[in-house]
């Protein structure tokens, strides 16, 4: 898997389960104080992010880091 598609699936995972949670982008930018378009980019694959931005939507999440890169459940 090449760059680009790694962080499009990590961000699908992110999107995936913000939306089981019935979370708006808002609502994940109260938790985690990162603006909600920086969000929306990271949940696109458009950029790379520092591990503490992943750590802290993590923990929002309220999901263990490593559930963020289990892409066995993501479609595609």
């Amino acid at each position: 898997m090449d760059e680009e598609e790694f962080l499009k699936r990590m961000g699908q995972k992110i999107r995936d389960l913000r939306n089981d949670k019935n979370w708006t982008l808002y609502d994940l930018e109260a938790l985690t104080n990162i603006d909600s378009g920086d969000l929306s980019k990271i949940e696109s694959g458009y950029t790379n992010s520092r591990i503490l931005t992943i750590y802290k939507i993590s923990q929002a999440l309220n999901v263990s880091i490593d559930k963020l890169f289990d892409f066995a459940k993501v479609n595609n």
